[in-house]
């Protein structure tokens, strides 16, 4: 089962869970975000994301390298470690006669191979040979390459049987491993990353151009001119009134 977290390192310090989130919202829904603090005067960090999907988190990684504030970014999809070694210890069987079950083909393969812990019969029947197949785990990689080597071509009731190593696990496991940045992010001594406010933000320093509705419409300057015409014409009014005073007082006088 492909897992549905990505693993983000050089995350910009400046970067928070929800800053986190809007970049990456366009590419499925995010269920949550994991933020470790920058150790010390470190500037980057890290950051899990955990999609609803294993799908969006594949298309996810396809972000890695992308500019984001002040860093740039790399992405990874996690790998469950745990699913890929179930994975290890898992063979295909095909040509499994029609009709056999499970018990059946345990009872069949006991007294060939060791360490045999479960297995699955398909669902439907292989196209190509109209017969079934079936997946087996074993108890560690060493006994699955050990039946890779003892199996093929092994007849069970005419037919001989052909064994690959497989591509997915029987069992999904009690929980999909996390990544361990979710670890660190939920301890005590971590949290998001929040940028000291006497350091100055790149997105301070560029902030986005205001929308027409807020944004100031600058002076014209045929306003400002009328209005200086204006002022001076107040001036010389105010000036000749004063001096025809001046006029009337000298003439008293």
């Amino acid at each position: 089962m492909p897992s549905n977290w990505i693993v983000i390192t050089s995350v910009s310090r400046y970067a928070d869970e929800e800053k986190l989130r809007k970049l990456f919202a366009h590419v499925g829904e995010v269920q949550s975000i994991h933020v470790v603090a920058p150790e010390g005067s470190s500037p980057t960090s890290q950051a899990a994301i955990e999609f609803v999907k294993p799908d969006e988190a594949r298309v996810a990684a396809h972000l890695n390298g992308i500019e984001f504030l002040d860093s740039i970014l790399t992405v990874e999809a996690h790998r469950d470690e745990d699913q890929e070694m179930r994975i290890s210890r898992t063979l295909r069987i095909d040509c499994v006669p029609l009709g056999v079950d499970s018990d059946k083909l345990r009872a069949f393969l006991d007294p060939l191979v060791d360490g045999i812990r479960r297995m699955r019969i398909g669902s439907s029947v292989d196209p190509e040979t109209n017969l079934q197949y079936a997946y087996v785990e074993f108890s560690s990689a060493e006994h699955q390459m050990a039946a890779v080597e003892k199996l093929p071509g092994r007849k069970m009731d005419g037919s001989a049987l052909r064994v690959s190593p497989s591509k997915i696990a029987i069992s999904k496991g009690k929980h999909p491993s996390r990544p361990s940045i979710v670890t660190l992010a939920t301890k005590g001594a971590t949290a998001s990353p929040r940028p000291d406010r006497n350091i100055e933000s790149p997105t301070d320093r560029h902030e986005p151009p205001a929308s027409s509705s807020s944004r100031r419409r600058p002076r014209s300057r045929s306003g400002s001119r009328q209005r200086d015409y204006r002022d001076r014409d107040r001036e010389r009014e105010r000036n000749g009134r004063e001096y025809s005073l001046d006029r009337k007082r000298s003439r008293r006088d």
